[in-house]
């Protein structure tokens, strides 16, 4: 047996890791019209296959690997169908994403679709692993042809000898020594993405084709030719242009393929020789466009004159690859194909291209360029687990923006190209409409609200209410006081108080003296009082009745009024305003000091006129008003009381104040709002939290006339928000504040209630859209507009800046640039980074200076965090970069590092999980309520210390660890921080299994944390927090069912539509004219591919009646973009993963998380919502003789099979607990569901067409067996007709008329499949044998079957309720000639 060359070895392992999906299947699919002789072409496909041992080559696993094993010449069977034109797309799609079995093979597959007599669609699908585009090109096509005319013109074929594949074996030391100074420390390519990243990347990917006129690739031809240049050349110069502005980095690799076939005697070898060069991108310095090219075609040359080398030798050499989620080296790939090149002829017939349907995502972007002779069109693959449809269709702009740029600006350097179209750019310079110049002042205004109504209360105490004329008497007062003291208009007066009434009186009185007031919080220390009131150059103090020595002139309010000859208590007998100084719109109203990066605080000044503008736009916003009472919690000191203060005294709302705000509880905040009658509340996010978890365990909270939240500060989490709409019954409006000081107080907003509209992937609340008065840009580091979509630092402009740093020019004019967009304005760089959103709101990312890069990988420290506050017991997280080590930071209680990292690790890829777990009591805050980062501690220096392998499978893995790594292990050591790779990982895997006896699957040694938590999954034990099946089982306690339910049926959401039950049940509830039924789908154009599974099964319906809802499962929320709860009357949730070869861990998030979310849902509204749920029978199929009636109980799930039925268990138990809490719920559960009692139809794939096969091919039938056959039109037609009826309870579809193994025998027999019955213990042991030893049979797809009928015999069922109320199941023998026909007929079951 030959072994692997190095591109297999990798392709093998690639497939292995991505659990055998299509992520490497090619396909040809074309569209034949005139008459096909189908029997001719599959012929010349087996005389082909003949001729090419790669085409008859297998790879099964041995100890040492996977090997090469070439098959003997047999007739490769050609599947015949007939088609609707309506279902051609889906049918190819099918035909072309089916997997393939490397180990059992064939893989290659043909199909022969018919449209009509003289129309058919050729489908030719392979594995790569067998071959490439060249061999498909160069060596299938013409071969196919020549055999194919031969064949039918009934003379033989040209004579060839069988040509064997043999990547040939070269030293290659030289040319690795080249790529390892090439590639040296390369980094990621770092895409900004639009969903978070899994923790194990997937193939799930859609494609967008974008058409660039000709002209343009004729300009860019010319291009590269005056420049000496391929136009192939130019394209790779472009495309790295656009990863670079959408990345912002000069340094990265993109791949691109290459033949491989470097001698003659190749040409003609289908085989798998292709390699990939990496070409690594060079933009420093912003080159110009003729340098770009210069650089490219360096690299490419240079890169070509080494390209013999494997790549995969590559990556072993460089020590790369031990990330999943990331492809080693590099991250993209581009190809161009060029016109000209080989067509599909089969004699007189010319294919015409069809597509496939066929777009895994081996990338998350990947770029085919096809020069077509009327257009250029670019073909991006990506991957629809981290990116949107619409992101990438803007990049496709970018692209066609920027070879037309660079075509028509051969001297211009890159970074003066213009990339963004027209309607982007509207978009992202956000800047305001004609804004008047603000003559009146805060306290004019305030004044003016004073006049007009001098009863109402403006400021409110536990003890005391003063009201507007009272504060404006007392303020006139102080500023009569501060003129006789000699306080001139201009100079600077701290005040130096807690919030009260006293404070407000002083900075009103000292602004009605034209004076600015300096804010400073008594709590400080006296030094550094003393060296803020020094810096801004105070000429007097306002303190307490206990001032420290401040080093300038102190008085409290009583002594300055009296200075006056008014007495502070004063409430009438002064006219409002009369001794005011005249208000001055560009005066300074203000100095707030704010910390600074150097550990030295500075003084932000701040002018009435952009005072006066934000109180009017948080007045306009907020619908602050006479009557409304304003709970303000932050300190004067922070400019964030001025957004509450102002807008409440210029508008005749009343500002309530507390002693001590902080210290209020989530109790005291309801207990505070119900005695003061406060409508609106201020608040820190960091307090909101504290007091939403202080409630979080009550059902609903009486809030009292609460109507508004107003927080900032920083980041709002999804959860939290959530929480508290619960809490308070969506009652209060809640608004997301951002901004600096330095842009008055805040400079964009975003309101919602409960964050719904943003859909359940959302961690925190984005920050919104800029105030009327703002202007709003992202830039990357250069200076240009970042792209939608794309991080940048926020820069703010307009008239919202305030003046300055006080006595720091040269700070002044670092931070407050000129305003690029504006003429002659400035902008504000505020040091967050951000992006704007597909809808025009803006999303914070966190701090520029925050970013975090752990082993070459930037690290997005918020993604990180919300997946650990997702962690049950994490009530804070925030992570941060330590000794090249990344660090959780946790409060609430205690998680151990084993523990988050298991939980993470579901969630996150590997570089994005925290190696230490630091547990605080509660996070370091700045005096401003933000989070102190530079206060997080240091964690121990031994936070992993050496803990033995403690069992013997840990010290089996721990042996097979150090046999690969050479290194002693721990049972908290991680295979990749010991140096491990991913190309070690199948030997690793390999050697654990012969020393365990378990099967273990890549994908789950990729996801374990540590040793300890990998030899638990080996023992099927992992942690109790992923392994509590009866915890996962209990109903969370937010899930509230409400009083009363919906009524009707004509609103129907459906999951699972795109299944095989699915496509029946929708069918089923489409049959009532007056139905609309929603079908949750995922992935692309789910419209059309729910018609097409309609017509996949010969079935009809109304498709105006059928509303596509893009969704998932296995997301939050079921990744809704809305709430759907108040457009349905019932749910029927048919919906989740059948796979009964994976973990529960694998099925919990669609199978579990799914279910869960469907209950959610039907509790959302202000009625409860009926939910029929469809189950299984497996819930109850544990060992035992019994009977089970509709009803019992369900058994101990530890007894049930791994997996599936386990999963389904859960869900099943979740869906019963819905109902006890007063839920309408129906539970469905099915046994084996067979085909359609009319055609036979069966899905791919399915049970019973594996059972069948698995007979013919071993020729021989279990004796003993008695299937039972529940026909899917028939349950399909039960639940529908029990849905519309608003039935409730269990209901049981198992036919006890079953089918023998006899009948089964004798069917099979009678067309031409000889078998014959052999004890079924005989069978099962002859099935585990043919595994075992590698072989591949299609029943391996059902471990369970094994477990069901074991030794132990288990129950039968008794569904006289069901059939009682629904009809009995038609008798299964009467539908197995309906199945094997249909079997036969679409190839299944195949003759040899």
């Amino acid at each position: 047996m030959p072994p692997l060359s190095p591109a297999q070895r990798r392709m093998w392992f690639l497939d292995r890791l991505a659990g055998g999906d299509a992520s490497y299947n090619m396909v040809v699919a074309v569209r034949l019209r005139g008459p096909l002789d189908v029997a001719a072409f599959a012929r010349a496909l087996t005389g082909f296959a003949a001729r090419h041992e790669a085409l008859r080559t297998v790879f099964p696993e041995t100890d040492g690997g996977p090997v090469a094993v070439v098959g003997a010449a047999r007739p490769i069977p050609v599947e015949l169908a007939a088609v609707e034109h309506a279902g051609l797309d889906a049918a190819v799609a099918e035909r072309a994403n089916a997997p393939f079995d490397l180990a059992g093979g064939p893989l290659l597959r043909a199909s022969v679709l018919r449209l009509d007599p003289d129309e058919h669609v050729l489908i030719l699908v392979m594995h790569h692993i067998i071959g490439d585009a060249w061999s498909i090109e160069h060596v299938m096509l013409p071969q196919l042809d020549e055999l194919y005319r031969a064949h039918a013109a009934g003379t033989p074929p040209p004579a060839r000898a069988a040509v064997p594949y043999l990547a040939p074996e070269r030293d290659h030391h030289a040319d690795l020594d080249f790529w390892r100074e090439e590639l040296a420390a390369a980094p990621v390519l770092e895409l900004p993405i639009d969903r978070p990243r899994p923790a194990l990347r997937s193939s799930r990917g859609a494609m967008v084709v974008h058409g660039v006129p000709a002209r343009v690739w004729a300009d860019l031809g010319r291009l590269a030719r005056a420049e000496r240049c391929t136009p192939f050349m130019a394209l790779m110069a472009a495309y790295q242009v656009l990863l670079h502005r959408h990345t912002g980095q000069d340094d990265f690799c993109v791949g691109t393929p290459i033949a491989g076939r470097d001698d003659e005697a190749s040409e003609q070898v289908f085989g798998l020789f292709i390699n990939t060069l990496a070409v690594r991108a060079d933009l420093t310095g912003d080159p110009g466009v003729g340098e770009l090219l210069k650089r490219v075609r360096r690299r490419l040359l240079r890169g070509f004159g080494h390209a013999a080398v494997p790549f995969e030798q590559v990556v072993g050499e460089l020590g790369v690859g031990r990330d999943p989620a990331v492809p080693p080296v590099f991250q993209t790939m581009m190809m161009l194909s060029l016109p000209g090149g080989p067509s599909f002829r089969l004699g007189e017939l010319v294919g015409e291209p069809v597509l496939s349907g066929l777009s895994p995502a081996k990338f998350d972007l990947a770029l085919d360029v096809v020069a077509a002779p009327d257009e250029l069109r670019l073909l991006f693959t990506y991957s629809t687990d981290v990116l949107e449809r619409g992101t990438v269709e803007r990049m496709a702009g970018h692209l066609e923006r920027l070879l037309v740029e660079m075509a028509a600006r051969p001297t211009a350097r890159i970074g003066e190209l213009e990339m963004l179209p027209d309607a982007e750019l509207a978009v992202l310079v956000r800047r305001p409409g004609e804004v008047p110049d603000e003559a009146r002042t805060v306290h004019e205004l305030f004044a003016e609200r004073a006049a007009a109504d001098p009863d109402a209360p403006a400021l409110i105490t536990a003890g005391q209410t003063l009201s507007y004329g009272e504060l404006d008497a007392r303020s006139e007062a102080l500023a009569a006081g501060l003129a006789a003291r000699g306080l001139l208009p201009g100079e600077r007066v701290a005040v130096c108080l807690r919030a009260g009434p006293e404070a407000v009186v002083a900075i009103l009185g000292v602004l009605k003296a034209g004076a600015t007031y300096v804010p400073l919080d008594p709590g400080q220390p006296p030094a550094r009082l003393a060296a803020l009131v020094a810096d801004c150059r105070a000429a007097l103090a306002i303190t307490g009745d206990e001032p420290a020595d401040l080093g300038v002139p102190t008085a409290t309010v009583a002594e300055v009024c009296r200075t006056s000859g008014v007495t502070s208590g004063v409430t009438s007998g002064v006219t409002s305003g009369a001794d005011s100084v005249a208000g001055d719109g560009r005066a300074p109203a203000y100095v707030i000091y704010t910390s600074g990066s150097t550990g030295a605080p500075k003084g932000v000044v701040v002018g009435h006129d952009t005072l006066t503008r934000l109180t009017t736009a948080f007045v306009d916003l907020h619908g602050f008003a006479p009557g409304q009472r304003v709970l303000m919690t932050p300190p004067l000191s922070f400019d964030a009381s001025a957004g509450d203060l102002y807008p409440a005294l210029a508008s005749g709302a009343a500002v309530v104040l507390h002693h001590d705000p902080f210290a209020l509880t989530g109790h005291d905040l309801l207990r505070l709002c119900r005695e003061q009658g406060i409508t609106m509340v201020d608040v820190p996010v960091a307090l909101w939290r504290q007091w939403v978890d202080d409630l979080a365990d009550e059902q609903q909270v009486d809030t009292g006339p609460l109507t508004t939240v107003m927080a900032g500060g920083e980041s709002v989490p999804m959860d939290r928000l959530r929480t508290w709409a619960r809490l308070t019954g969506g009652r209060t409006a809640f608004y997301n504040h951002y901004g600096p000081t330095e842009a008055t107080v805040c400079a964009t907003a975003y309101r919602t209630v409960d964050g719904s509209e943003l859909g359940e992937r959302a961690a925190h609340l984005p920050i919104g859209v800029p105030l009327p008065h703002v202007a709003a840009y992202v830039l990357d580091r250069r200076g240009r507009l970042a792209p939608i979509g794309v991080p940048g630092e926020l820069y703010l402009g307009g008239p919202c800046l305030a003046r300055g740093y006080l006595g720091q020019a040269e700070l002044t004019g670092e931070r407050f640039r000129p305003d690029p967009f504006a003429a002659g304005g400035l902008m504000y760089a505020t040091g967050d980074l951000v992006r704007w959103r597909d809808d025009g709101l803006l999303e914070f990312l966190g701090r520029v200076d925050r970013q975090l890069k752990i082993n070459g990988v930037r690290i997005e420290p918020g993604e990180v965090e919300a997946a650990c506050l997702a962690c049950p017991g994490v009530r804070e997280a925030v992570v941060a970069a330590r000794r090249d080590r990344l660090v959780a930071y946790l409060t609430g209680s205690t998680v151990t590092r084993a523990e988050l990292r298991s939980f993470l690790a579901e969630r996150l890829p590997s570089a994005m999980i925290p190696q230490d777990v630091v547990h605080l009591a509660a996070l370091p805050m700045t005096p401003h309520g933000k989070i102190d980062y530079a206060a997080l501690p240091e964690p121990a220096a031994d936070a992993v210390p050496y803990e033995s392998p403690a069992t013997p499978t840990e010290r089996a893995v721990a042996a097979s660890w150090e046999e690969t790594l050479g290194v002693r292990v721990g049972r908290r050591d991680n295979f990749f921080d010991l140096g491990g790779h991913s190309l070690l990982s199948p030997k690793t895997v390999n050697r654990i299994t012969a020393r365990t006896g378990a099967k273990l699957e890549l994908a789950d040694f990729f996801a374990a944390a540590d040793l300890a938590e990998l030899a638990s999954r080996i023992d099927g034990a992992h942690t109790p927090r992923e392994q509590d099946l009866h915890a996962d089982a209990r109903i969370p306690p937010g899930l509230t069912v409400p009083a009363g339910r919906v009524t009707g049926n004509r609103r129907i959401l459906l999951t699972g539509a795109t299944g095989f039950l699915g496509a029946y049940l929708l069918a089923e509830l489409l049959s009532d004219p007056e139905v609309t039924v929603h079908c949750l789908v995922r992935g692309e154009e789910p419209h059309k591919r729910l018609l097409a599974n309609l017509a996949r099964y010969g079935l009809e319906g109304d498709g105006s009646r059928i509303v596509a809802v893009p969704g998932d499962l296995a997301l939050p929320g079921l990744g809704l973009s809305g709430d759907l709860s108040g457009r349905l009357d019932l749910i029927v949730h048919s919906g989740g993963l059948v796979d009964f070869a994976r973990p529960y861990a694998r099925l919990r998030d669609a199978n579990v998380g799914g279910t869960l979310e469907v209950l959610r849902l039907a509790c959302r509204g202000p009625r409860a919502i009926p939910v029929h749920y469809v189950s299984t029978l497996g819930v109850h199929l544990t060992p035992g003789e019994r009977v089970v009636r509709e009803g019992d109980p369900l058994p101990d799930p530890d007894l049930l099979h791994p997996g599936y039925d386990q999963s389904k268990w859960v869900a099943d138990r979740l869906a019963a607990s819905a109902r006890e809490a007063g839920l309408p719920v129906a539970i469905h559960r099915p046994a084996r569901i067979a085909g359609d009692t009319r055609t036979g139809a069966l899905p791919a794939g399915d049970f019973l067409g594996r059972f069948f096969a698995t007979c013919a091919e071993l020729g021989a039938v279990p004796d003993g067996e008695q299937l039972d056959l529940a026909p899917v039109d028939h349950v399909a037609a039960a639940i529908a007709w029990l849905a519309r009826t608003g039935a409730t309870g269990d209901f049981h579809y198992y036919n006890p008329r079953t089918l023998g193994s006899g009948r089964i025998a004798a069917s099979l027999n009678a067309r031409g499949f000889p078998v014959r019955l052999v004890p079924g213990a005989d069978w099962r042991a002859e099935v585990r044998r043919l595994l075992a030893d590698g072989q591949a049979l299609p029943i391996a797809a059902y471990p369970r079957f094994f477990a069901e009928y074991g030794g132990a015999k288990g129950p039968t069922f008794d569904c006289t309720r069901t059939e009682q109320l629904a009809g009995a199941c038609p008798d299964a023998r009467d539908l197995l000639d309906a199945h094997l026909d249909h079997l036969v007929a679409t190839g299944v079951l195949a003759r040899s």
